[in-house]
């Protein structure tokens, strides 16, 4: 069934759209885009505690790598303080991604972030809790938050997604790692044709 809303009141009682009911080929592998030297690399190193964080790398949860990579604000998108600094740098990643997970990881890790400007913890998770079964999910930073969708059903979750309000919404149907350094394909050039495809979603 399509998803059905009427803004902004939809909010309160999601309405979940059909899964394929089917299994979803591997989704794309994490490839940092970057490497030390490049401007992406050295700036993140200087502006942030961890640098580039790949939650893949560390024995912390998704979770807790996502709170380290936003750990220089609060929930509520209030200020900092010099308990948010490690070593003179502020606790964060300008340049961080988890791992693919399933919807209940996800949602926690979009707890940690919470309100950072445009993007609303409660209003994107009213969208995850919508999205078909069989997506899976990336949580990550990229200087603002972002998030990245594997799905066979792209024309419904970039739907849901625009409900969010992200800055930057684009799909990838070939790609094969995230994140991406492109701008992909805009909804309306594409079609659930059963293929997989990795959706970026950025929020400023």
């Amino acid at each position: 069934m399509d998803y059905q809303y009427d803004y902004p009141n939809h909010l309160d009682e999601p309405t979940p759209i059909a899964s394929s009911g089917r299994e979803l080929p591997d989704p794309p592998a994490y490839d940092f885009p970057y490497e030390p030297g490049d401007a992406g690399y050295d700036n993140a190193v200087l502006s942030g505690h961890y640098g580039p964080m790949y939650a893949g790398e560390y024995a912390w949860s998704n979770v807790r790598c996502t709170a380290e990579a936003y750990g220089e604000t609060d929930r509520d998108g209030s200020g900092t303080g010099w308990d948010h600094v490690v070593n003179g740098k502020p606790r964060r990643s300008l340049k961080f991604h988890t791992e693919w997970m399933a919807l209940e990881e996800t949602v926690a890790c979009v707890r940690e972030i919470g309100d950072y400007n445009r993007f609303t913890d409660d209003r994107v998770i009213d969208v995850l809790e919508s999205c078909p079964d069989n997506t899976r999910f990336v949580v990550g930073r990229e200087s603002s938050p972002t998030m990245y969708f594997w799905t066979d059903r792209p024309i419904d979750v970039m739907d849901l997604l625009t409900i969010a309000l992200p800055d930057e919404l684009d799909a990838h149907p070939d790609a094969d790692s995230y994140p991406t350094l492109f701008m992909g394909e805009r909804l309306r050039d594409l079609e659930n044709n059963g293929e997989a495809v990795l959706i970026r979603a950025w929020w400023d």
